[in-house]
Parts: structure tokens; C-alpha cells; sequence
């Protein structure tokens, strides 16, 4: 990929996906027909309720937050896919009752995972697949609109500046746009680029054209 030191605007992996990739919900869109496609397990599961009842899909539950967060059911189920496998990777192939699975759940998308931190000290509150859902949701408005732990990020688009990578050491990138600029706050890392890119291509390919 050359020297990331100098990764500029303009690069391929400055702009990871355009903006259309991960804001807007669209209606539109069977997340459960994707997901049965893949052959995911999270196309049986089913989750909540009470002895049975009240329990909601996986799919439903992608769905709803998508809708309520006005972001692409896609970019959950990149999501998904990039931090535990859950859709078309290792994880979506293990049964529901394997321990993997219910780990892999439990931490869905990484939100509140904090990188270079042991497990004991990622955050609780953040744990479970709708609380998962919901905070790769919430992290890719909080990019929009400039809150939270992402406020910076319209700064960083609008004025070209750099963000460091944590692997590799030294490593930069300027980020092209804001929902590049979000994943690779959520994720510093030179694999950020590709690792995204390659999972939006198969499961958005018409919003990465």
C-alpha cells in the first residue's frame, strides 16, 4: 500500500465508502433475506421475550435500530461481519448453543471493546446484541453531528487533518469523508480501509459503485 505515513486525500482508502453507504435508512431493504442468504445463524435467532414470547428476529432487531438511528441496515451488518463474523464469516457458521457464538453476541460490533484494553475493562453497559447494534448506530450519528467520542470528526474532514493510526505505529490517514473518517476513529487501523471496503462491496455493492 506504500508509505501511510503519507496516505492523503485523494487515496482510495482516504475514502473507505461514500456517505450514502451508512446514513439514511432505508425501508426498503430485507435484512433477513440477506441474512438467510449467507446462511447465517443469525437468521434463527431470535432474542427478549419472556418464556417464549415477545421475542424479536435478529433481523427485526437490525432493522429497528437502523430505523431508529436513520443509518443502512448494510452498515450494521458490516458491522457485524468486521468485529465478529456474525454474518457471512466464522461466527455466522457456529451453532446456537456453542459458547463462541454467545461471546461473539455479546460484543457484536466491538462498541465499548476498547482497543488495547483487557476484556475486564471494556464497558459492561455496551454488552448484548441490541446494546451492540445500538452503539455502532449511535457512533455513526455522534460522526455526523459531532458528539461524544466522535465530536472531532466533521473538524477533522473539514480541515483535512490526519488521523494516527494505532497499528501500524506512526501510521496516518486524512480522511476523505465523514463516515470514512468514522470508521477509522472506531477502528485506527491500517486494515480499516480494505477490511471495510471489501465488506461493503459484498454486502452493499450497490451503495459503493
Amino acid at each position: 500500500m506504500g508509505d501511510w505515513g503519507s496516505l492523503v486525500v485523494g487515496s482510495a482508502l482516504a475514502r473507505i465508502i461514500p456517505d450514502r453507504a451508512v446514513y439514511g435508512y432505508d425501508p426498503n431493504f430485507d435484512v433477513q433475506a440477506h441474512l438467510e442468504k449467507f446462511n447465517s445463524v443469525l437468521a434463527k435467532l431470535k432474542f427478549g421475550g419472556t418464556f417464549g414470547f415477545g421475542a424479536k428476529r435478529a433481523a427485526d432487531i437490525i432493522s429497528d435500530i437502523a430505523r431508529q438511528h436513520d443509518v443502512k441496515a448494510q452498515y450494521l451488518l458490516v458491522s457485524l461481519d468486521r468485529e465478529q463474523g456474525l454474518v457471512s464469516g466464522n461466527a455466522s457458521r457456529l451453532d446456537a448453543k456453542d459458547p463462541k457464538l454467545k461471546r461473539a453476541i455479546t460484543w457484536a460490533t466491538g462498541y465499548g471493546a476498547w482497543h488495547g484494553k483487557p476484556e475486564a475493562e471494556w464497558s459492561t453497559k455496551w454488552q448484548g446484541f441490541e446494546k451492540q447494534l445500538a452503539g455502532a448506530a449511535s457512533a455513526a450519528q455522534q460522526a455526523r453531528t459531532g458528539r461524544g467520542p466522535y465530536a472531532s470528526v466533521p473538524e477533522i474532514v473539514a480541515t483535512k487533518r490526519p488521523i494516527k493510526l494505532l497499528s501500524p505505529p506512526g501510521a496516518q490517514v486524512t480522511p476523505a469523508n465523514i463516515a470514512s473518517a468514522m470508521l477509522y476513529v472506531y477502528t485506527p487501523s491500517r486494515n480499516t480501509g480494505v477490511d471495510n471496503q471489501n465488506l461493503f462491496k459484498r454486502h452493499a455493492p450497490d451503495l459503493v459503485a
